[in-house]
Protein backbone atom coordinates (compact mmCIF):
# COMPACT_ATOMS: atom_id res chain seq x y z
CA UNK A 1 0.00 0.00 0.00
CA UNK A 2 1.16 3.72 -0.75
CA UNK A 3 -0.40 6.52 1.04
CA UNK A 4 -1.48 9.01 -0.43
CA UNK A 5 1.27 11.50 0.69
CA UNK A 6 3.49 8.82 -1.33
CA UNK A 7 1.62 8.50 -4.58
CA UNK A 8 1.20 11.30 -7.09
CA UNK A 9 -1.30 13.99 -6.90
CA UNK A 10 -3.31 12.52 -9.93
CA UNK A 11 -5.40 10.39 -6.96
CA UNK A 12 -7.21 13.66 -6.53
CA UNK A 13 -8.85 13.01 -9.29
CA UNK A 14 -8.92 9.19 -10.17
CA UNK A 15 -9.61 8.48 -6.73
CA UNK A 16 -8.20 4.51 -6.64
CA UNK A 17 -9.50 2.47 -4.38
CA UNK A 18 -5.97 1.40 -4.26
CA UNK A 19 -2.80 2.24 -4.29
CA UNK A 20 0.71 0.56 -4.27
CA UNK A 21 4.16 0.48 -5.97
CA UNK A 22 5.60 -3.11 -6.78
CA UNK A 23 8.35 -4.53 -9.29
CA UNK A 24 9.41 -1.11 -10.59
CA UNK A 25 5.58 0.49 -11.22
CA UNK A 26 3.43 2.70 -9.60
CA UNK A 27 0.04 0.48 -9.38
CA UNK A 28 -3.76 1.78 -9.03
CA UNK A 29 -6.98 0.80 -10.00
CA UNK A 30 -8.72 3.05 -12.85
CA UNK A 31 -12.53 2.29 -13.90
CA UNK A 32 -12.26 -1.61 -12.28
CA UNK A 33 -9.37 -2.38 -13.85
CA UNK A 34 -5.44 -2.25 -12.96
CA UNK A 35 -3.19 0.27 -14.42
CA UNK A 36 0.48 0.28 -14.00
CA UNK A 37 2.52 2.79 -14.63
CA UNK A 38 6.25 4.76 -14.03
CA UNK A 39 7.18 8.19 -15.27
CA UNK A 40 11.12 9.72 -16.01
CA UNK A 41 11.98 13.22 -15.59
CA UNK A 42 15.65 14.56 -16.71
CA UNK A 43 16.24 18.51 -17.25
CA UNK A 44 14.51 19.07 -20.60
CA UNK A 45 12.81 15.56 -20.94
CA UNK A 46 9.74 13.76 -19.64
CA UNK A 47 7.97 10.05 -20.31
CA UNK A 48 6.12 7.98 -18.85
CA UNK A 49 4.90 4.53 -19.58
CA UNK A 50 2.13 2.86 -18.72
CA UNK A 51 -0.05 0.01 -18.87
CA UNK A 52 -3.47 -1.60 -18.71
CA UNK A 53 -2.98 -5.13 -19.10
CA UNK A 54 -6.34 -6.29 -18.69
CA UNK A 55 -7.11 -4.71 -22.33
CA UNK A 56 -3.12 -5.72 -23.81
CA UNK A 57 -3.02 -1.71 -24.25
CA UNK A 58 0.25 -0.30 -23.17
CA UNK A 59 0.99 3.90 -24.33
CA UNK A 60 4.38 5.61 -24.17
CA UNK A 61 4.89 9.52 -23.93
CA UNK A 62 7.71 11.41 -24.30
CA UNK A 63 7.89 14.98 -24.10
CA UNK A 64 10.72 18.11 -24.25
CA UNK A 65 9.82 20.09 -20.81
CA UNK A 66 10.58 18.17 -17.74
CA UNK A 67 7.82 17.87 -15.67
CA UNK A 68 5.20 18.50 -18.02
CA UNK A 69 2.41 17.00 -16.25
CA UNK A 70 0.36 16.79 -19.08
CA UNK A 71 1.70 13.42 -19.26
CA UNK A 72 -0.75 12.17 -16.89
CA UNK A 73 -3.07 13.17 -18.37
CA UNK A 74 -2.63 12.06 -22.12
CA UNK A 75 -2.30 8.28 -20.10
CA UNK A 76 -5.54 8.61 -19.07
CA UNK A 77 -7.28 9.81 -21.96
CA UNK A 78 -5.42 7.32 -24.11
CA UNK A 79 -7.36 4.85 -21.38
CA UNK A 80 -10.38 6.43 -21.62
CA UNK A 81 -10.12 6.51 -25.83
CA UNK A 82 -8.72 3.08 -26.89
CA UNK A 83 -10.50 0.89 -23.82
CA UNK A 84 -12.08 1.77 -21.06
CA UNK A 85 -14.46 4.65 -22.91
CA UNK A 86 -15.41 8.08 -20.87
CA UNK A 87 -15.24 11.99 -22.15
CA UNK A 88 -13.65 13.43 -19.43
CA UNK A 89 -10.90 16.38 -19.89
CA UNK A 90 -8.08 15.37 -18.36
CA UNK A 91 -6.14 18.25 -19.84
CA UNK A 92 -8.18 20.85 -17.97
CA UNK A 93 -8.53 18.70 -14.72
CA UNK A 94 -5.10 18.41 -14.49
CA UNK A 95 -4.33 22.19 -15.50
CA UNK A 96 -6.62 23.11 -12.76
CA UNK A 97 -4.82 20.45 -9.77
CA UNK A 98 -1.27 21.54 -10.55
CA UNK A 99 -2.47 25.24 -10.72
CA UNK A 100 -3.69 24.31 -7.00
CA UNK A 101 -0.66 22.36 -6.01
CA UNK A 102 0.98 25.58 -7.51
CA UNK A 103 -0.52 27.95 -5.84
CA UNK A 104 -0.27 25.99 -2.18
CA UNK A 105 3.55 25.73 -2.76
CA UNK A 106 3.44 29.48 -2.73
CA UNK A 107 1.51 30.08 0.44
CA UNK A 108 4.24 27.40 2.26
CA UNK A 109 7.13 29.87 0.32
CA UNK A 110 5.36 32.89 1.85
CA UNK A 111 4.69 31.14 5.49
CA UNK A 112 8.86 30.54 5.48
CA UNK A 113 9.73 33.92 4.78
CA UNK A 114 7.22 35.30 7.25
CA UNK A 115 9.09 33.39 9.92
CA UNK A 116 12.80 35.18 8.37
CA UNK A 117 14.20 37.64 11.30
CA UNK A 118 16.08 40.49 9.48
CA UNK A 119 18.81 42.27 10.71
CA UNK A 120 20.81 38.93 12.02
CA UNK A 121 24.52 38.04 10.55
CA UNK A 122 26.10 34.76 11.04
CA UNK A 123 28.02 33.82 13.62
CA UNK A 124 31.02 33.38 12.17
CA UNK A 125 32.83 34.64 9.46
CA UNK A 126 31.91 32.63 5.93
CA UNK A 127 35.08 31.25 5.00
CA UNK A 128 34.64 29.13 8.62
CA UNK A 129 31.81 27.52 6.65
CA UNK A 130 34.01 25.94 3.64
CA UNK A 131 34.80 22.59 4.20
CA UNK A 132 33.88 18.62 3.34
CA UNK A 133 31.24 17.24 5.19
CA UNK A 134 29.92 13.43 5.13
CA UNK A 135 27.11 11.69 6.47
CA UNK A 136 26.46 7.59 5.90
CA UNK A 137 23.05 8.43 4.29
CA UNK A 138 22.94 12.16 2.35
CA UNK A 139 26.88 11.44 1.45
CA UNK A 140 29.39 14.11 0.68
CA UNK A 141 28.66 17.89 0.90
CA UNK A 142 31.14 20.55 -0.28
CA UNK A 143 31.05 23.79 1.41
CA UNK A 144 33.05 26.97 -0.50
CA UNK A 145 32.94 30.29 -0.79
CA UNK A 146 32.31 32.17 -4.21
CA UNK A 147 31.29 35.62 -4.44
CA UNK A 148 30.45 36.37 -0.46
CA UNK A 149 28.20 33.32 -1.01
CA UNK A 150 28.64 29.66 0.39
CA UNK A 151 28.16 26.89 -2.39
CA UNK A 152 26.53 24.05 -2.15
CA UNK A 153 28.12 21.02 -3.46
CA UNK A 154 26.08 17.36 -2.15
CA UNK A 155 27.48 14.44 -3.93
CA UNK A 156 28.40 16.68 -7.41
CA UNK A 157 24.34 16.17 -8.04
CA UNK A 158 22.79 19.22 -5.75
CA UNK A 159 24.10 22.36 -6.55
CA UNK A 160 23.03 25.77 -4.76
CA UNK A 161 24.37 29.32 -4.34
CA UNK A 162 23.24 30.03 -0.67
CA UNK A 163 23.17 33.53 0.62
CA UNK A 164 22.88 34.24 4.01
CA UNK A 165 18.95 34.15 4.97
CA UNK A 166 18.91 35.11 9.23
CA UNK A 167 21.24 33.55 12.26
CA UNK A 168 22.98 30.77 10.64
CA UNK A 169 21.01 29.75 8.38
CA UNK A 170 21.65 30.22 4.85
CA UNK A 171 19.34 30.04 1.72
CA UNK A 172 19.14 29.84 -2.23
CA UNK A 173 17.78 28.00 -5.41
CA UNK A 174 19.23 24.30 -6.66
CA UNK A 175 21.31 24.90 -10.75
CA UNK A 176 18.53 22.86 -11.98
CA UNK A 177 16.10 25.33 -11.43
CA UNK A 178 12.67 22.79 -10.93
CA UNK A 179 14.08 21.31 -8.01
CA UNK A 180 13.31 24.69 -6.36
CA UNK A 181 15.01 26.33 -2.90
CA UNK A 182 16.61 24.78 -0.17
CA UNK A 183 17.57 25.98 2.72
CA UNK A 184 21.08 25.25 5.07
CA UNK A 185 21.04 25.50 8.57
CA UNK A 186 24.43 26.05 9.91
CA UNK A 187 23.81 25.15 13.84
CA UNK A 188 26.92 25.25 16.07
CA UNK A 189 27.10 21.40 16.97
CA UNK A 190 26.97 20.57 13.23
CA UNK A 191 29.93 22.78 12.26
CA UNK A 192 31.64 22.74 15.71
CA UNK A 193 34.36 20.44 14.08
CA UNK A 194 35.81 22.66 11.23
CA UNK A 195 34.69 26.09 13.00
CA UNK A 196 35.46 25.86 16.52
CA UNK A 197 33.99 28.68 18.93
CA UNK A 198 35.45 31.99 17.47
Amino acid sequence: MVTASQFYPIAQLTKPNWTTYGFGWFQQDYKGRKINFHTGSLSGETAIHAQLPSEKLAIYVFGNLDHAEVRHALMFKAFDLFALGGTQDWSADFKSLYKKISAAGDAAEKKVEATRVTGTSPSHPLAHYEGTYTDTLYGELVVTLKDNALFFNLNNTAKATLAHWNYDMFRGYYEKGRWGQTSYVCNKSFWQDSIGDD
